[in-house]
């Protein structure tokens, strides 16, 4: 407001001047002059304070990704262990609450969360974990086939089934895995013939998977073709 204020004095300085032969001519000259000082100068430091600001704020925002690539990648990380402690779940909890977090990293954390969970035999906060990631992303068919393991731990085949269904017309990463669980879930409700269609659809996904051809051969023993 300062500046303007004195750019403003300038230009009605420099409307007042009159262009004669008495020298004045020269004083409007100067006037310009200094107004065109004034103006450069103004945004000069403007730019410098927005420049810096802008530093600051990329330096701050790369930081914070930083810290989240960090808790992300840890709880991917501490997932993949056959046997967690409990004090890991602490780590996926900030990648969820980590400021800026974006919904991948939500989604992906909440997953990883319950994955751990279920290895630490809390089943009902895994299931909220993994409702929670399909909540964040409902393409997620990772999220759906791990709440159908979990059905299955509860024997509640219909709602196993429906979660697998589910999965299957979503993103899956292991397509192969889901085909296989749909036949054990068909297998339970005794559907031997719909669960061997199903487990070969696995094998032909992943060719040469030991326990999808032991459970084809289990059945055609006792349900030959």
């Amino acid at each position: 407001m300062i500046i303007t204020g004195l750019i403003t004095q300038a230009c009605v300085a420099c409307a007042a001047i009159p262009k004669n032969g008495d020298g004045t001519s020269a004083k409007f000259d100067a006037a310009q002059s200094r107004l065109g000082y004034v103006q450069s100068k103004s945004q000069n430091v403007g730019f410098q304070k927005f420049e810096y600001q802008f530093s600051m704020d990329m330096t701050t925002t790369m930081k914070v990704e930083k810290e989240n690539r960090q808790y992300l990648n840890l709880c991917k990380i501490y997932a993949g262990e056959r046997i967690p402690a409990e004090n890991m779940l602490e780590t996926c909890k900030s990648a969820i609450s980590a400021p800026g977090a974006s919904q991948k990293t939500k989604t992906a954390s909440y997953y990883n969360r319950g994955l751990i969970n279920q290895k630490l035999d809390r089943l009902s906060d895994a299931r909220e974990d993994f409702s929670a990631a399909v909540n964040l992303d409902n393409n997620f068919g990772d999220g759906y086939l791990a709440l159908a393991s979990l059905g299955m731990l509860d024997g509640d085949v219909v709602a196993a089934r429906n979660y697998i269904e589910t999965a299957l017309t979503k993103k899956l990463r292991q397509p192969a895995y889901a085909h296989y669980l749909l036949g054990h879930a068909l297998e339970a409700d005794d559907n031997f013939i719909e669960a061997r269609a199903e487990y070969r659809r696995a094998l032909k996904l992943r060719p040469n998977w030991r326990d999808a051809m032991k459970r084809i051969d289990r059945i055609d023993i006792s349900w030959p073709e």
